[in-house]
């Protein structure tokens, strides 16, 4: 059975939504502030998740031309 956080947070949300306009409106530099800087932590997730991807996609490259005995000297015209 759900407790008491739960039934607040869904009284919370059937409110009604000229309520919630007027509240945010009223604290709009507040609610600016807050979402500035979930958009600065939703970005640097993003980019923490596109390197760790990079970095292992060009891992696993490297690691497919060695187990095919291919250097990277080799690709680029280099003696193997």
């Amino acid at each position: 059975m759900p407790g008491s956080g739960f039934r607040d947070v869904t009284r919370i949300a059937e409110s009604p939504t000229v309520m919630w306009r007027d509240i945010l409106l009223a604290n709009r530099t507040p609610v600016l502030d807050a979402l500035a800087e979930l958009g600065g932590a939703c970005e640097r997730l993003r980019a923490a998740v596109a390197a760790v991807t990079a970095a292992r996609s060009s891992a696993s490259s490297g690691a497919r031309r060695r187990r095919a005995g291919v250097s990277t000297r080799s690709r680029r015209g280099g003696r193997p």
